[in-house]
């Protein structure tokens, strides 16, 4: 089956057996395939190309031509060609492709992804992301964006948003005493041993419970905790930024998952900011956080070898891997998960 370059696509009489297996569009009696299409049939040997008068078979000489025409074609060909290796139906768009279910019977198919291809060294901003991920939405399907690393591997993430919630009571005690001390605050005494007992608030010391400074904000703005300094929630707010960096982002993040009912506790360990609980009923019984969560704002570029460490750790301890995008009062929660097409 011969074709005939003209400009970006490739023209074939019939090709009615391809149209059937999901390539191209028809246009009278003629078959209009792109070049990511073209490329990957010549490839297959199941068509040449006659290019300026010459048929050619050479799979490098259509790339070539193709690279030219096609900013980043390389990338997004690889992973063309890896889920048409598959066995799925791929088509592609200005700049991305819609993917089909697979093995769907032709009359009722209809696209389940938008894939974006990058290289793992493009940078790209979170505010892109959540566009991408919106008009996925709009148009009824689910965002995939796959990484291509320097090996021409390919990671596959599906991105999605996520609303939070808990299931853990209002706060509604008495207020108890606290020093701070450093960075931190200290309750000592039965009496506010509470905090850690039924709310998970601080960590157990003994004696002592050890509250951080977003958590110790927190309690003073619900009127439960009183300080041995004289200082308002804001100040002590103002305090807390000078010690933590993007403390103020950070802290619109935990109170909203507070006051969702979720129970949020710093990530360190995860190398997160924080990891989220459903609902603890006994801290000797502590069950699995749900999520990990990083704290950024739109405008931030997403570095994706550090956005796959994440994920794949989130993957291994059996976690969500949420990004809290803040901008101003607004939150949003984006969940980024590895997946297989």
């Amino acid at each position: 089956m011969i074709g005939t370059l003209e400009g970006d696509t490739i023209s074939i009489p019939g090709g009615d057996s391809l149209f059937n297996r999901g390539y191209g569009t028809k246009e009278g009696n003629r078959l209009i395939l792109d070049l990511f299409e073209g490329v990957y049939l010549l490839k297959k040997k199941r068509i040449k190309v006659n290019v300026h008068g010459n048929t050619i078979q050479n799979t490098e000489h259509l790339f070539k031509i193709a690279s030219d025409l096609i900013p980043d074609f390389e990338i997004r060909y690889f992973v063309y060609e890896d889920i048409r290796d598959r066995g799925i139906k791929i088509k592609p768009e200005k700049h991305n492709f819609l993917v089909y279910p697979r093995g769907a019977k032709k009359k009722f198919l209809k696209p389940e992804f938008h894939v974006y291809a990058v290289s793992e060294r493009f940078r790209m901003k979170y505010s892109e992301i959540e566009n991408m991920m919106d008009r996925a939405i709009n148009d009824g399907l689910t965002l995939i964006i796959a990484v291509v690393d320097q090996e021409g591997e390919i990671t596959y993430y599906q991105i999605s948003p996520e609303i939070v919630s808990g299931k853990m009571g209002e706060i509604s005690q008495k207020p108890v005493d606290g020093i701070l001390s450093g960075d931190r605050v200290l309750v000592f005494g039965d009496k506010g041993r509470w905090l850690f007992d039924k709310f998970f608030f601080g960590s157990d010391k003994g004696e002592v419970i050890q509250i951080s400074l977003m958590e110790a904000l927190y309690l003073m703005e619900k009127k439960v905790l009183n300080l041995n300094v004289n200082v308002s929630p804001e100040n002590f707010r103002k305090f807390a930024e000078h010690i933590e960096q993007d403390f103020s982002a950070k802290y619109k993040v935990y109170c909203m998952c507070r006051d969702s009912g979720m129970v949020i506790k710093t990530g360190f360990k995860f190398g997160s900011d924080f990891r989220a609980y459903e609902k603890i009923d006994k801290v000797e019984q502590l069950p699995h956080s749900k999520y990990l969560i990083n704290v950024v704002s739109p405008s931030d570029e997403v570095y994706f070898p550090e956005m796959a460490c994440s994920v794949r750790l989130a993957h291994n301890v059996r976690k969500l891997m949420l990004y809290a995008l803040v901008e101003g009062s607004h939150i949003r929660f984006i969940n980024i998960s590895r997946v297989r097409i």
